[in-house]
């Protein structure tokens, strides 16, 4: 049983990470889109659903209120941008 880490860039551009528990998928704007595990009962299982994807960077207006900083006011989940909204303007490198 190898317990090493192994990195591999596919030809869709996925970063994949695996070892013998669990492996996952990076697309370009470091989403995890695929993220599996192996586990004795169940063999090989996917913990994502399809299309979905973790790890999701987002950044939310914030306007203070009262205070020059860390007031967060309770409509800022509506304010809410993810990186997928951004402009990548190069590639992460592995």
């Amino acid at each position: 049983m190898d317990s090493r880490l192994k990195v591999e860039i596919q030809q869709d551009g996925l970063v994949v990470l695996s070892n013998h528990i669990v492996d996952a998928a990076f697309d370009s704007a470091g989403r995890m889109v695929k993220w599996g595990m192996t586990t004795n009962a169940a063999g090989k299982c996917s913990l994502l659903v399809d299309g979905a994807s973790a790890n999701v960077f987002a950044i939310y207006e914030d306007v203070p209120l009262y205070w020059d900083a860390w007031d967060v006011e309770l409509y800022h989940r509506e304010k809410r941008m993810p990186t997928s909204e951004w402009t990548v303007l190069s590639p992460p490198q592995v």
